[in-house]
């Protein structure tokens, strides 16, 4: 399954039609659309993400733009794609809206090995932050390689909080979705509502256990 233009750069290049997920191609503009995107957000430092010491900022921001346009082009929600340049303090927590679900996309460098993470400081920040949004749903994509991203899958709010966050990798707490525990991507719009997530949280839990009671 693909979202290709018959004359971009990336379809040329490479076939992944047999991969058991959708496989979407950025074309030529999209990819500068991406490149001009991700060096406005590295330049204002806006926040977005948690970034290791070995990896560059800009290419972590232009993989991550990647990751949102491609999952807005899948579910044909370009719309709510936010090419907003957020100074200091980043976002309010939501990369697009899906069936009017607020929707955090995270894209892992590891081909075929990526998890999904979420840092636990930045839910509670979301909790303590009236100007932040705490996602509906998290969806997860891979950089295949420039332009070709693979739409791993998703989980929703309460599927993440439902774990105990753990130092991995490195030593920052993350929520931990292995790629088995993930919902399919669904074939068009529409059709990925979640469904209703009724959790109470409590700033004083320090467990994802407790955020989920």
């Amino acid at each position: 399954m693909s979202v290709a233009d018959p004359g971009s750069e990336a379809s040329r290049q490479s076939d992944y039609s047999d991969r058991p997920y959708p496989v979407v191609y950025l074309n030529e503009s999209e990819i500068q659309r991406c490149y001009e995107l991700a060096r406005e957000r590295d330049s204002s430092k806006d926040g977005r993400g948690y970034l290791d010491e070995d990896q560059n900022s800009f290419m972590a921001h232009f993989r991550g733009v990647q990751g949102e346009l491609a999952v807005a082009k899948w579910y044909g929600v370009e719309d709510t794609f936010d090419d907003e340049i957020y100074e200091d303090e980043g976002d309010d927590g939501v990369d697009l809206e899906i069936a009017r679900f607020g929707v955090d996309v995270k894209t892992t460098p590891y081909d075929e090995t990526g998890r999904l993470l979420m840092d636990q400081h930045h839910v509670y920040e979301a909790l303590d932050d009236p100007e932040k949004t705490i996602p509906d749903a998290f969806y997860l994509v891979e950089e295949i390689e420039k332009g070709v991203l693979g739409l791993v899958g998703w989980c929703t709010l309460a599927e993440l909080l439902d774990r105990e966050p753990r130092k991995w990798p490195r030593d920052t707490l993350n929520y931990v979705v292995e790629r088995d525990e993930l919902r399919d991507f669904h074939e068009k719009r529409g059709d990925a509502r979640t469904e209703s997530v009724d959790v109470t949280f409590d700033t004083s839990f320090e467990s994802a256990s407790g955020l989920a009671d």
